[in-house]
């Protein structure tokens, strides 16, 4: 180890500087080593200490197992129920936030139902969690959490947003109440500008207000929560939807007549082996083949780019299928179709696979994962699978158990889910609002090699910047 190496022997034997060494080691410890877990409670522990006062002894846990100091956090508070409400303004609340950092910032969502992996308990999921909370020290990196609020002429998006020199934000997550639907589009059409390199992920919270910790206080807030890290960390998002191919590949041969920004119909499809075919007959034989309820259409440009996945309205009068959902220009004649259904073991394995591509795509600078945020359709979890704790559990098996926070959300943000998208491709779809689809933001560990040139330089003039 470089900083060892440098302590000789000639400086082990002058006590005082010996001793402002191993200071330095120490700090240098505390901040550059990345840590990140996860405690989950149920309900049924908070009923006598109140949720409040369980939060607080989670914090001390995770300070007590933790060998670095921590700076970054995420909340997931089931208010559903009223006296298990955490308030910014009781002394549980002041009590987390002074217990913590000075430059410690988190963000915190109010939802219904939520997802964890605890770093000691393992994986759970469902409206019996009272909390999950994950705490970490993610290094070298800025952190900025911020509010998003209806935009005017005074206050824009660009005043809201706080700005990075250099490369930018490297991640930025959104928690939404519902009173900012009318402008959720319109901000991520901002972010995608400002900050193209962004992973952007996020959704739709249960509650009425959002949670921020900064400056070692909690300020509630309604519209958007927001929270962006640049610098030096490693991170890559990855979306799933839970679907199965159940058709060939056609190309579309005609159109209706109706086709517009957002709607329009299909008519025939061409075949490579039958040639053309009516749009309808295809889309019955898929159905009445694989007996589905659900029906979803992709379409693409380009087959190795994944299915832009949109919703089967039935059958048109010309005997073809009325979709909704993507463009006009992507509805058009000479591009590629396939049908979809949903299918749990499908989306699980999809997962799966997913979460193995976001530990290859981060390789290059990271070989080791360090936790993880997730945001999942209400619709999916026990709804989908049948039983509790499906996609906590591929999470942990598949990397390796470290924690992990999330929720249920009524609308998911992340990369648009394409269809049959290959597992190696470095295609991505741009950020949208999206249903039926779970979000990973997985963290890993910043690759980090002190030298003697920063001790050196950290004695002389006697600055400790780690």
């Amino acid at each position: 180890f470089e900083i060892l190496t440098y302590l000789d022997s000639i400086s082990l034997t002058r006590i005082s500087q010996t001793s402002y060494e191993y200071h330095v080691l120490s700090r240098l410890i505390l901040r550059k080593t990345p840590s990140f877990q996860t405690i989950s409670t149920d309900l049924g522990s908070c009923r006598d200490l109140g949720l409040g006062a369980k939060l607080s002894q989670d914090v001390r846990r995770i300070q007590l197992n933790t060998p670095s100091s921590l700076n970054t956090g995420f909340f997931f508070i089931n208010e559903s129920r009223s006296k298990y409400k955490l308030s910014g303004t009781t002394d549980d609340g002041r009590v987390i936030a002074s217990s913590l950092p000075k430059d410690f910032v988190a963000i915190g969502a109010p939802c219904s139902s939520i997802a964890s992996v605890d770093t000691f308990e393992g994986p759970s999921e469902g409206p019996q969690l009272a909390s999950s909370i994950s705490l970490a020290n993610i290094p070298e990196c800025d952190r900025e959490v911020f509010t998003v609020g209806e935009p005017s002429k005074e206050y824009n998006f660009g005043q809201q947003t706080p700005e990075r020199d250099g490369e930018g934000w490297s991640v930025i997550m959104l928690f939404c109440t519902f009173s900012c639907q009318n402008y959720l589009e319109d901000y991520l059409d901002f972010l995608k500008a400002k900050h193209p390199k962004a992973e952007v992920i996020g959704g739709f919270v249960g509650g009425r207000e959002n949670v921020l910790f900064k400056d070692g206080k909690i300020t509630r807030c309604g519209g958007i929560a927001a929270m962006a890290i640049g610098g030096n960390v490693v991170y890559s998002s990855q979306v799933s939807r839970a679907c199965k191919k159940i058709s060939d590949v056609y190309t579309i041969q005609s159109l209706g007549s109706y086709n517009d920004d957002y709607e329009g119909e299909i008519t025939k499809l061409m075949s490579p082996t039958e040639g053309c075919l009516k749009a309808g007959d295809v889309a019955r034989a898929a159905v009445q083949a694989h007996n589905v309820r659900i029906l979803y259409c992709g379409i693409t440009k380009a087959e190795e780019n994944g299915f832009q996945l949109m919703d089967v309205r039935g059958l048109s009068r010309e005997d073809g299928i009325a979709v909704a959902g993507g463009t006009k220009e992507l509805r058009s004649i000479g591009n590629k179709v396939c049908l979809f259904t949903l299918d749990p073991e499908s989306s699980s394995n999809d997962i799966r696979l997913r979460l193995a591509a976001a530990k290859r795509a981060a390789s290059g600078r990271s070989k080791t994962v360090l936790g993880a945020i997730l945001v999942s359709c209400g619709a999916r979890g026990e709804s989908l699978y049948g039983k509790p704790n499906v996609e906590p559990t591929v999470f942990s098996e598949e990397l390796g158990g470290v924690g992990m926070s999330g929720f249920f959300a009524g609308g998911e943000i992340g990369p648009e889910a394409l269809a049959a998208l290959p597992y190696d491709s470095d295609f991505r779809g741009e950020t949208t609002m999206q249903g039926f689809t779970s979000v990973f933001g997985v963290f890993f560990v910043p690759a980090f090699k002190p030298t003697a040139k920063v001790i050196s330089e950290a004695f002389k003039g006697r600055k400790i910047n780690f």
